[in-house]
């Protein structure tokens, strides 16, 4: 029966020991210029991060103004979707149009 019950704590602490190898690691605090910076380059207005994050709007604006914490799991999730996003801009840039006209036609008038 003694060896029962020392390999049943082997199972066990061999599940723990896979467990916390798995853990994600911790995440490094947002702080409110990285989290606004983030958003700029998602192009997400305090209201759409608002209504894709579920935060009240208030919340979001504390967080922009350095007077809100960003919630680990929010800075996890935005940094490489930011990152993602970015990149993605950078190989596939939109049309510049800046001083230009655009024909009725494009405008789909």
């Amino acid at each position: 029966m003694h060896s029962m019950v020392n390999g049943n704590y082997r199972a066990r602490s061999a599940g723990l020991a896979r467990a916390i190898a798995a853990a994600p690691a911790p995440v490094e605090p947002m702080t409110s210029y990285e989290f606004s910076q983030a958003l700029r380059v998602i192009r997400w207005t305090p209201g759409e991060a608002a209504e894709r994050l579920g935060f009240a709007p208030s919340t979001i604006r504390k967080m922009i103004s350095e007077y809100g914490r960003i919630p680990e799991d929010v800075a996890a999730w935005l940094r490489p979707y930011a990152a993602e996003t970015a990149a993605l801009n950078a190989r596939h840039p939109p049309p510049q149009r800046i001083g230009q006209t655009v024909p009725a036609k494009e405008r789909g008038q």
